[in-house]
């Protein structure tokens, strides 16, 4: 299927954000695993896990996904922002709409779950953390703003919340990212990433610091052209000789490195137009990651609830490849479905009410991003 967004220029990098979707769908893969909420998965060795010997460094480190997912927002809404003019309440409007909706149906879908999981099994699947209070700041996108106890209800939703944090930094530092140009983003960065490190614990300090680093990579590219994939092979020369086997760890010559010279790799890819039609036809796939962001958990839910219910053994199960398969083609056909029925007319419906009016193409910049949560 063609892009629906045929002006949109980073298709590479948009692949780069369906992948990394698809990395956070193995990485919580493991949930078919736990028991109970709280407790660790029940498999002897991750091994155990189908079609570990290929997805090896999903299984073990797709969390990391988040941080590529931040830096890709920094990259995309820079590119979106910085060189044209949008206001507050379009800026606001964009993103209530973009991502308020879904998140307010998964987090009623998964509420139901969670109280007839309880009542069934006398359980809570995954999270524990399924009161009233958790509710109220999941309902304010502030289920991660340090006023919560653990994860709860969809809890992948916790990126987004301290990315909206973000983006009210962003906004307001436009003018300086105008201004100081290449100089800005870095300033920016840095500052987050002394925060980061000694100031107090946040984790909005670090997403501050993948979403300005993303920004700082967007300059490079506007100043390098496709000769930027040849400062991003450096950089995964970096990480290979510095950084390689060190996934466990934030250090700057670790992650950033690898993961900006996968992106400057990519957006030159997209500079060179190398292969955009396949690019294009594969664009659905990064449409659809906001859904299946948010609705993997969910699904598992429900799968390991029916598998209890009935009294069926799921260890043998779930460690079998065509069950994974499965899992996957579910999840993307629901993603799918979900935004081409849910999300495109819910934003159009708030959009439409809120900001009346045909959109102008700097509106319709804004309904796209970089996070599954950007789209």
């Amino acid at each position: 299927m063609a892009t629906e967004h045929p002006h949109h220029e980073y298709l590479a990098i948009d692949l780069a954000r369906g992948i990394a979707a698809f990395s956070v769908l193995v990485w919580h893969y493991q949930g078919f695993y736990v028991l109970r909420a709280g407790t660790p998965p029940i498999f002897a060795h991750a091994s155990e896990q189908p079609f570990y010997w290929l997805l090896r460094i999903f299984y073990n480190y797709g969390a990391l996904a988040v941080q590529l997912f931040w830096a890709i927002s920094g990259f995309v809404f820079a590119s979106a922002y910085i060189e044209r003019r949008v206001t507050a309440r379009q800026f606001f409007v964009a993103r209530f709409a973009r991502l308020y909706p879904l998140h307010f149906i998964t987090l009623l879908v998964v509420a139901a779950i969670q109280i007839f999981s309880m009542r069934q099994l006398g359980i809570y699947q995954f999270y524990r953390y399924n009161d009233i209070y958790h509710f109220t700041l999941n309902l304010l996108f502030a289920s991660s703003w340090g006023f919560e106890k653990g994860f709860s209800f969809n809890a992948p939703i916790w990126s987004v919340s301290v990315e909206v944090g973000i983006y009210a930094v962003f906004l307001l530092t436009v003018p300086i990212l105008v201004r100081l140009r290449l100089l800005g983003p870095v300033l920016l960065a840095g500052a987050f990433y002394l925060l980061q490190r000694y100031g107090p614990h946040s984790l909005f300090w670090q997403c501050g610091y993948y979403f300005y680093m993303g920004v700082l990579l967007y300059r490079v590219v506007k100043l390098t052209g496709p000769w930027c994939g040849a400062l991003g092979l450096g950089l995964l020369l970096m990480w290979r000789l510095t950084g390689f086997g060190n996934l466990d760890t934030m250090a700057p010559q670790a992650i950033p490195s690898l993961f900006a010279g996968m992106l400057l790799c990519a957006a030159s890819v997209d500079k060179m137009q190398i292969g955009s039609g396949v690019l294009r036809r594969l664009a659905w796939i990064g449409e659809s990651t906001y859904s299946s962001y948010l609705w993997h958990i969910p699904v598992i839910m429900i799968t390991v609830i029916a598998f209890d219910l009935v009294g069926v053994d799921r260890l043998p199960i779930i460690s079998r490849g065509w069950f994974f398969l499965s899992f996957i083609a579910i999840v993307f056909s629901i993603a799918r479905f979900s935004y081409l029925h849910i999300e495109l007319p819910l934003q159009a419906y708030l959009r439409k009410k809120w900001m009346p009016g045909r959109p102008t193409r700097e509106e319709a910049l804004i309904t796209r991003g970089a996070a599954p949560w950007n789209r």
